[in-house]
């Protein structure tokens, strides 16, 4: 300290007959000095994680309805071929899981971060479709054309109890927002889409679930031209574990085949 104080010319430390305070400059160099450490072991733990294997137990929470989805089967079985040593605990929720109170090391979430205790990094934007069934919009004494048209109609939705439905439409840089009735709601994508091909009434899936079933004319994609809003899938998981070879290897993964999938 005292070599700094002469190179500087600054006094950092008042001294006085039993004690020392800090001065001003001195409090700020300090608050410098933490900040050059800590980022010297964020480098080391950055190049520790690279030289280390992963290894160990993976716990992860995803909502039921990616239960047939690309993730919870193709890349969790890619992920554990590519690390023989992990291995994965994945556990299917109905639910927004906080990974660090409820003993996950990861969790999926659909949407914005909501903690700011947590880290999370944005995997995709879900495209959505509003569908229907031939047998239902046959039923319609029109085809629905604007969203005034479907807001009093049934709707079958994938969604968590306690949370009220509405369906945002967007439309030359104009929005609105309908409340239809829901005639029922599940929590899986699975069932909802079943109860859709079986006439039940309008829902909302992810494209790629759809896909298949409008073109073979199984559903019918209604409203075309409204927009309904992307759904952001992200990756969440306890700040502490940023460097971790496991969450690192597991989002590194994660990012190539979602821009293989986007690239094909």
């Amino acid at each position: 300290i005292s070599r700094l104080e002469q190179q500087s010319g600054t006094k950092l430390l008042r001294k006085h007959t039993r004690q020392l305070s800090i001065t001003a400059i001195g409090e700020q160099l300090y608050q410098k000095a933490l900040a050059v450490r800590d980022q010297q072991h964020a480098i080391n733990a950055l190049i520790h994680t690279h030289q280390q294997e992963p290894q160990g137990l993976l716990k992860i929470a995803i909502p039921v309805s990616m239960e047939s989805d690309y993730f919870a089967t193709v890349f969790c079985q890619t992920f554990l071929e590519r690390h023989p040593k992990a291995s994965l605990e994945l556990q299917l929720v109905d639910r927004l899981v906080h990974p660090v109170n409820e003993g996950f090391d990861i969790a999926m979430w659909f949407g914005p971060l909501q903690d700011s205790t947590l880290h999370a990094k944005k995997i995709f934007d879900c495209d959505m479709q509003l569908c229907a069934a031939p047998s239902f919009l046959s039923q319609l004494p029109r085809v629905p054309r604007k969203p005034a048209d479907i807001q009093s109609l049934p709707f079958v939705i994938e969604g968590v109890s306690g949370h009220r439905f509405q369906l945002k439409l967007q439309r030359g840089g104009q929005a609105c927002e309908i409340s239809p009735p829901i005639r029922a709601k599940v929590n899986s994508l699975a069932i909802a889409k079943h109860y859709a091909l079986q006439g039940m009434g309008l829902t909302v899936l992810p494209k790629h679930l759809c896909a298949t079933e409008i073109t073979q004319g199984k559903l019918v994609s209604v409203l075309d031209n409204y927009q309904l809003p992307c759904v952001e899938i992200h990756m969440v998981y306890a700040a502490k574990l940023a460097y971790s070879p496991l969450i690192t290897a597991f989002h590194q993964l994660l990012e190539e085949l979602t821009n293989t999938a986007i690239a094909g």
